[in-house]
């Protein structure tokens, strides 16, 4: 049997700083952010929804 040295993993990010880290690069940028995607923001923070959910509100806003 061999033994592979266990190489260090990175860093698993939440989706609330991922969110926070868009945030802060879109507002840096200039840009505003819909009441929508902010409200969509604080649902997934809180936990009244999950990330498909907030994956898909964001998606279909931005489909014709």
């Amino acid at each position: 049997m061999s033994v592979r040295p266990t190489l260090p993993t990175t860093r698993q990010v939440s989706a609330t700083e991922s969110i926070e880290e868009a945030v802060a690069s879109t507002r840096l940028e200039g840009l505003d952010l819909s009441p929508e995607f902010l409200a969509d923001a604080d649902a997934l923070e809180s936990g009244e929804i999950d990330l498909e959910e907030f994956r898909t509100r964001t998606l279909d806003r931005h489909r014709p």
